[in-house]
């Protein structure tokens, strides 16, 4: 990965101090973190940015049957004591026991030397497959302190998205529209943009992932474009870079 590159570090440091950049591509990260001042510089000016974002968000509690699942298991995990055995009262207990002791060694003897005998099997190791990496584009408004950043998951087809600034538009006549340009160059829309906060979006089935996949932001009428492709203005652009 080429950390020498803006536009990626940004991208990088940005979904760190979200919490979106996770598994290796975060130890990664971390590690650069350690002795690189400039990435701990970016970092620290999207924690100042997205502080007011990450302060309004409220602690989910735990349900309840989440509670009453771990109290089963405390219950069920709990250990009888073992009794102590009560002491023996005539001679015919010691022999009656010497008797069972020895019967139970022979058979623990026997069921030793079998398995000590067996030839033991030992498992392939299983090949873990890793997940693939996530897909980030930051698309900033032409003209505007406005940005958005987009997260992919390509697998899942899942979208995480996130905006932060201030874009001029009337919500009730407008919309921003989200499209994925494909290798044939044709634009497919994704769905339509949050102006604030946090949004999610479900990739269609009908949008496949393009090999150099690219992003871009279109003013549309409000609910989306009527025609399927964009009619309004591309207000931002940009590549979708693999993490």
């Amino acid at each position: 990965m080429k950390y020498d590159n803006a536009r990626l570090t940004q991208m990088l440091a940005a979904e760190y101090a979200l919490g979106t950049l996770v598994g290796r591509a975060r130890q990664r990260f971390a590690r650069l973190l350690q002795t690189r001042a400039d990435l701990r510089r970016e970092l620290q000016f999207w924690e100042a940015r997205f502080a007011p974002l990450l302060a309004s968000s409220k602690p989910v509690p735990p349900r309840e049957v989440v509670w009453a699942e771990i109290e089963a298991r405390i219950r069920r995990s709990t250990v009888t004591p073992i009794q102590p055995p009560v002491a023996p009262r005539g001679l015919w207990l010691w022999q009656t026991w010497a008797v069972a002791a020895s019967a139970a060694l022979v058979a623990l003897s026997l069921q030793l030397y079998r398995y000590t005998q067996a030839p033991v099997a030992i498992a392939p190791p299983v090949a873990v497959a890793e997940p693939p990496a996530p897909y980030v584009s930051m698309l900033q408004a032409k003209g505007s302190d406005a940005l958005w950043l987009v997260s992919v998951n390509a697998q899942k087809r899942d979208i995480s998205i996130v905006a932060q600034g201030d874009y001029s538009l009337d919500a009730q006549r407008e919309s921003l529209e989200l499209w994925m340009i494909g290798d044939d160059g044709k634009p497919r829309s994704l769905g339509l943009l949050p102006l604030h906060g946090r949004g999610h979006l479900q990739m269609p089935a009908s949008v496949p992932m393009p090999a150099k996949p690219v992003l871009a932001i279109s003013r549309e009428p409000h609910g989306g474009s009527p025609t399927g492709s964009p009619t309004g203005p591309v207000i931002s652009s940009g590549p979708l870079l693999s993490l």
